[in-house]
C-alpha cells in the first residue's frame, strides 16, 4: 500500500473526558488521504478504551505502555509517520471539517514552505475568541524573537525538512513547539494561513496551563540564544534590561536607557552583517524601538539627544524634521526645568 499523504499526530494521555470530540473531528475531514496516528503515551483513564472503540482503518495505535511525557511521544510520532506532510492534533482540541484541506492545498502549492498554521478560535475561557498570528514568513521570523508566535495544534509541517536536517523537538520541556520554530525558521519558510481551522479548548488540565512559569523561564532561555546568534557576548544586566522591555518596564535612568539603545543598535548592526532574520523589517522595528526610548526619556536631557544624534547618523534612523525639533526642544526645557514626565509624540 502507499503512503498516506498526511499523518494526523496526536498525543494521548488521560484524555477521557474531550477525547471523542478529538478523534471525531479528525475522522469528519473532507480531506481523506491521511493516517491518524495516535500515540497513547500510558494513560490510566479510559482513553486507551475510547480509541479501540473505533474501527475506522485509517487509525494507527500506538500504545507506549508507560509514561515517556509529550516531547519523547512527539519525536517518536515524527519518526513513525509515514505521510509526506505531519498535522499536530491535540486530544482536547477540535478541528473544523476543512482544516486539513486547506493545509495541504497551501503546502501543495508553496513547496518552499515547511511549516504551516492558522488562526484558531479559543473555547472554555472566560472570553471566547478568535485568535490570529501573523501569517508571512518575515513577520513570524521577526515576532519568533521575542515569542512563540505559533500555534502548535493547528500546525503542518513537511517531514522532508525534519528528516534531511535530523529535527526533533528539543528536550527542553514544555516548550518544544518555540524552539522547533526558530530552528525551523532558519531552513525553510514559515507561514499561517488567515482562517479559523481549529478549535482550542482552554481548560484546567491544559499542560500549557499548569507548567506556565516553566514554559516562561525556557521561553526567555530561547530568546537569548537567539540574540547570542547575532552578537556573541553579551552581560546579565543587558538580558535583565531586554527582559524588562519585553513586558513593558522600560528602564528609568539614563544609563540603563543608554545600554538599552546599544544593545537595539548591535542587533541592528549584527543582523544587517549575518543577514540572520529579516533585515529590513528587523532593523525597522529595533530602530522604531530605540526612537520610543528616546522620545520617552527626554528628562534626561542634552545626554540622551547627544545619544540620539549618534544612533541616528549610524543607523540613518529616518525622522520628521518637527519631531527633531520638538524633541531637542523637550530635552531643553527638561534639562532647565527638572520636569520627568515622559511626553509621547506621534509619529
Amino acid at each position: 500500500m502507499r503512503d498516506p499523504l498526511v499523518t494526523v499526530l496526536m498525543p494521548v494521555y488521560n484524555a477521557e473526558k474531550y477525547l471523542r470530540e478529538a478523534i471525531d473531528s479528525i475522522l469528519n475531514q473532507t480531506f481523506r488521504d491521511y493516517e491518524f496516528l495516535i500515540i497513547d503515551d500510558g494513560s490510566t483513564d479510559e482513553s486507551n478504551s475510547i480509541i479501540k472503540s473505533y474501527k475506522d482503518e485509517r487509525i494507527r495505535l500506538i500504545e507506549n505502555g508507560q509514561n515517556i511525557k509529550l516531547i519523547a511521544t512527539l519525536n517518536k510520532g515524527i519518526d513513525l509517520a509515514r505521510g509526506k506532510y505531519i498535522a499536530r492534533m491535540d486530544a482536547d482540541d477540535i478541528s473544523l471539517p476543512e482544516r486539513l484541506q486547506r493545509l495541504v492545498d497551501f503546502m501543495e502549492a508553496n513547496s518552499d514552505t515547511g511549516l504551516c498554521g492558522s488562526f484558531l478560535n479559543v473555547m472554555g475561557s472566560n472570553n471566547d475568541r478568535v485568535v490570529k498570528f501573523r501569517t508571512t514568513h518575515e513577520e513570524i521570523t521577526f515576532r519568533l524573537f521575542f515569542t512563540n508566535c505559533l500555534a502548535h495544534p493547528t500546525i503542518m509541517l513537511r517531514k522532508s525538512v525534519l528528516t534531511d536536517n535530523n529535527l526533533h523537538y528539543p528536550g527542553s520541556l514544555h516548550a518544544e513547539d518555540y524552539s522547533m520554530w526558530v530552528k525551523m525558521s532558519r531552513l525553510t519558510r514559515l507561514a499561517v494561513i488567515p482562517e479559523v481551522l481549529l478549535t482550542y479548548r482552554v481548560h484546567d488540565s491544559n499542560i500549557s496551563e499548569i507548567n506556565k512559569n516553566w514554559q516562561h523561564k525556557i521561553s526567555e532561555s530561547i530568546r537569548h540564544d537567539q540574540i547570542l546568534e547575532l552578537i556573541e557576548e553579551i552581560d546579565n544586566q543587558s538580558l535583565k534590561l531586554y527582559e524588562n522591555f519585553i513586558i513593558r518596564e522600560w528602564p528609568n535612568d539614563l544609563e540603563n536607557t543608554l545600554a538599552l539603545i546599544d544593545l537595539f543598535s548591535k542587533l541592528i548592526f549584527s543582523n544587517n552583517r549575518k543577514n540572520i532574520l529579516p533585515k529590513a523589517i528587523f532593523a525597522h522595528y529595533f530602530s522604531q524601538y530605540i526612537m520610543d526610548l528616546f522620545l520617552n526619556n527626554s528628562q534626561f536631557g542634552m545626554p540622551i539627544y547627544k545619544k540620539y544624534k549618534t544612533i541616528k547618523k549610524q543607523l540613518s534612523l529616518k525622522n520628521k524634521k518637527l519631531i527633531e525639533v520638538k524633541f531637542y526642544m523637550r530635552c531643553l526645557i527638561r534639562k532647565r526645568t527638572n520636569f520627568t514626565k515622559p511626553i509621547i509624540l506621534e509619529f
